[in-house]
């Protein structure tokens, strides 16, 4: 079809005056373009689009080719998302923005990919093109996300490929989106593949998390050696305890000589978590429980540390007393595993050892300590000693512990009535009581992601900062 873009003008007879057709406004909003270039008013592009017609469709074309402004550029190749919605013209616009994708400069090949996206399925042939084949890293990351569902679909060894040497947050989608995906490739090529990535030293610790997390959530003996490979990550100790943390929910059956090995790692948490591993596997066995009370008494914190959480784990006479002598530890990490064992054993003869021990405490600890008093009894006294004291004197010799559940109601009951009267300072709905504080934040390109408000991850970080700050004395 020949095209033109010129007023055309109907004379009507005995006069001079004519008619314009629907073309002179395109025509016009052109020489705007033309004339301007990228000090144009960004909404021309939208009104070319909304004529939703083969002459829009050529104006828009012939516009890209003067911007050079990457804002001026978005903005254009947004508004070929409006021939979407016209399947004539829509072919159309996809060979051109795919061609726009493959040839122009790099300033306009990532706004025409994503103007390509907003076609939704009749563009998937084209992005997968681009993921497929273009050399530029970041563009392939872009391409891959509006595919990762089609690709997870497919769930073939090439697709797995893909997305694993492709993807980037926050451009291929979020953390969440690869791990639901990689869960999707269920077969027993990609699964083994996966084995084999969870070590290679050229994939990226963040996809190995990823690889670690979707096998977490499936119950496949090849998903289980995944985890047990990861175990060998050293270096990382990061994916070393989640690749644990997921074996230990599974029960890890014959992984003690692994829990072994890691319950001498270098890095405190690991450790930590593998003495768990080895106490929910040997339980109360004499040899276990001394070497544990050994390590309860050894120089090392960290060694004092594991002792208790695996204390948590028992429930002997001996573990109990140990676990209390571990309250009065000069080291805090280990004060403070310690109350979290004993919160988890739930004994009645915990009780007044933790009332002795609150007013020795101070700043979290404290609170702490009343919290799990709180866990214990159902009560609540606040971090006042007397009250304690004297409430154990009256009900302690009759005293019968309550259930998790019975407690955990009456404090939700208590949060109820003393939220209107909160005044301390907060953060993501945690009160601040400690007397020192260090508030870490995010501030990767995944917190740029948008929540259901519309704000990012960033703005109400910012936010919870902020309110913090103001409200600390």
């Amino acid at each position: 079809m020949v095209r033109t873009l010129s007023a055309i003008l109907l004379f009507l007879p005995g006069s001079l005056t004519f008619v314009a057709r629907p073309g002179d406004e395109l025509a016009e909003l052109l020489r705007e373009v033309l004339a301007l270039e990228d000090e144009v008013d960004p909404e021309v592009f939208e009104r070319i689009a909304r004529h939703g017609n083969e002459m829009a469709l050529d104006v828009l074309e012939k516009a890209v080719d003067v911007l050079e402004k990457p804002g001026q550029l978005e903005r254009a190749y947004a508004a070929f998302g409006h021939f979407a919605a016209a399947p004539e013209l829509a072919a159309e616009a996809i060979e051109f923005l795919a061609g726009r994708v493959d040839s122009t400069p790099p300033r306009e090949q990532a706004p025409a990919l994503r103007a390509l996206a907003r076609f939704g399925e009749p563009a998937l042939d084209e992005i997968e093109v681009v993921l497929c084949e273009s050399s530029s890293a970041s563009l392939r990351a872009q391409a891959l996300r509006p595919l990762l569902a089609r690709l997870a679909a497919r769930g073939d060894l090439e697709s797995l490929r893909l997305v694993i040497e492709n993807f980037q947050a926050p451009a291929s989608g979020t953390w969440s989106d690869l791990v639901q995906n990689l869960g999707k490739f269920g077969r027993r090529d990609t699964l083994e593949w996966m084995v084999e990535k969870v070590v290679d030293e050229r994939v990226a610790p963040d996809i190995k998390l990823a690889l670690i997390e979707a096998a977490e959530r499936s119950r496949s003996k090849e998903a289980e050696e995944i985890l047990v490979r990861a175990l060998a990550l050293e270096e990382r100790p990061q994916l070393v305890y989640a690749a644990l943390e997921a074996l230990l929910a599974r029960g890890i059956p014959g992984r003690g000589r692994e829990l072994e090995r890691l319950g001498k790692s270098l890095d405190p948490a690991v450790r930590r978590l593998a003495w768990i591993g080895l106490a929910r596997q040997r339980g109360a066995q004499d040899s276990f429980v001394q070497k544990l009370q050994h390590m309860a008494q050894e120089r090392d914190p960290v060694g004092r540390q594991c002792a208790a959480a695996a204390f948590g784990e028992l429930a002997t006479e001996g573990t109990i007393e140990a676990l209390h002598a571990l309250l009065l530890d000069d080291v805090t990490s280990v004060r403070s595993e310690a109350l979290i064992a004993v919160e988890r054993l739930r004994r009645v003869d915990s009780i007044p050892t933790l009332i002795e021990r609150l007013p020795l405490e101070t700043g979290r600890l404290r609170y702490d300590v009343a919290r799990v008093l709180r866990s214990l009894t159902a009560e609540d006294f606040g971090v006042s000693t007397s009250s304690w004291q004297a409430w154990w004197r009256e009900k302690g010799a009759d005293f019968r512990m309550p259930t998790l559940a019975q407690a955990r109601a009456r404090e939700l009951a208590r949060s109820g009535r003393h939220a209107q009267d909160a005044t301390s300072a907060s953060f993501y709905g945690f009160q601040v009581v400690s007397e020192n504080v260090c508030f870490v934040l995010d501030v990767s390109g995944s917190m740029a992601e948008k929540i259901r408000t519309g704000e990012t991850r960033m703005d109400v970080a910012k936010r919870e900062l902020t309110g913090a700050l103001k409200t600390l004395p």
